[in-house]
């Protein structure tokens, strides 16, 4: 029950951190903002999308190490809770389509992370792009609970895309379009032994190795925690 009742306090826009208030130097865009311009130095884009909590210090030391790579331009998508998984991923394929048809000729790299809850976001709208000809994105999930958290025991109608997502959150998923061609989708998956967002509920795995957008799925260790973990991921993403 204390579960339902804290998403529904997120479904009403309570406790949500926006970007602006904890990383002011980070652009953001959102259903209601435009894509900033980037600058024509760049070679490398990394889009950055919070979970349902919003903008924590989970990002501190990945944000960083992003700013500290001289050819690296960091923007930040915003969602709300209250608004469903359709209308969020819509939203953020749209904005990002935005952000890819104006991207300077130099840009060569083009990374979307995704935290937790945003990681379903992330693979709704990997399958709603329209591409540049000879543009590629890469999409890194990291910790998201694919399948839902199946917070009570009560019956949710699977799949809930209409929904306020804080609310569609707690019942069940169970598939994934696709994502088009060009777009790389990985995943990186935490333990609910340590991470009690993929902890079993009823039965239920929300890490569930069988539901999710197909692209490869990268196990981390036991002892990975749900957001230090973002830091070692991002880590990853710049040495490649």
């Amino acid at each position: 029950m204390k579960r339902l009742v804290a998403l529904a306090a997120l479904a009403a826009g309570c406790s949500y951190a926006h970007v602006a208030a904890r990383a002011p130097e980070v652009p953001v865009f959102s259903r209601y903002d435009a894509p900033a311009k980037v600058a024509p130095r760049t070679r490398r884009l990394f889009v950055l999308v919070p979970g349902i909590l919003g903008w924590g210090w989970e990002w501190d030391e990945a944000l960083a190490m992003l700013r500290a790579a001289p050819d690296v331009t960091v923007e930040a998508f915003e969602w709300a809770p209250s608004a469903s998984l359709a209308r969020s991923a819509a939203d953020f394929a749209r904005r990002l389509d935005e952000l890819l048809a104006t991207l300077p000729p130099g840009v060569t790299r083009v990374v979307v992370v995704a935290h937790s809850a945003a990681g379903l976001i992330a693979a709704h709208a990997a399958a709603k792009l329209h591409l540049p000809p000879g543009r590629t994105v890469e999409f890194a999930v990291v910790g998201a609970p694919y399948a839902g958290l199946h917070a009570s025991p009560v019956a949710y109608t699977p799949d809930n895309l209409d929904t306020p997502f804080a609310i569609a959150l707690g019942g069940t998923f169970a598939r994934y379009p696709a994502p088009v061609p060009g777009v790389r989708f990985e995943s990186w998956v935490t333990d609910g032994a340590r991470d009690p967002v993929m902890a079993s509920r009823f039965g239920h795995d929300p890490g569930d190795p069988q539901v999710g957008p197909p692209g490869p799925r990268h196990r981390l260790p036991t002892t990975a925690d749900h957001n230090r973990v973002l830091a070692q991921v991002v880590r990853e993403l710049l040495a490649r």
